[in-house]
């Protein structure tokens, strides 16, 4: 991202979306810009920290780049899948070795994407 997402007032977005954290602060910032090679480098940072933090199942919820870096940061392979919008990935632990059990699944979609686009 070559510059600095635009925010909504936090006014805006307590009225609309009440559910929302306050106190949570974020594992790792983006500094911008942001290129693609840095980011990935990232999410595999903040995986590595979430699964540290966190012994449960956990959701991870993102963006076809951001799931993608999440994943290899956890597998510590490039995956193979392609990562459309909504798409489901699910990875395991499998004798301290992350594995995917589910990559970019949409089978729960109506409509999906033709092209993947990471802009």
């Amino acid at each position: 991202m070559s510059e600095n997402p635009e925010i909504h007032p936090r006014e805006l977005l307590e009225k609309d979306y009440p559910y929302i954290d306050w106190s949570y602060s974020s594992y790792l910032v983006p500094k911008y810009p942001e290129m693609e090679v840095t980011m990935m480098k990232r999410m595999a940072e903040v995986a590595e920290k979430v699964v540290r933090d966190y012994s449960q199942e956990i959701l991870l919820v993102g963006h076809g780049a951001s799931v993608i870096g999440l994943t290899e940061g956890l597998t510590k392979e490039t995956p193979t899948f392609k990562a459309s919008l909504c798409c489901l990935v699910k990875l395991v632990k499998i004798n301290d070795k992350w594995e995917i059990e589910l990559g970019g699944d949409t089978s729960h979609l109506g409509e999906t994407e033709n092209q993947v686009r990471f802009v």
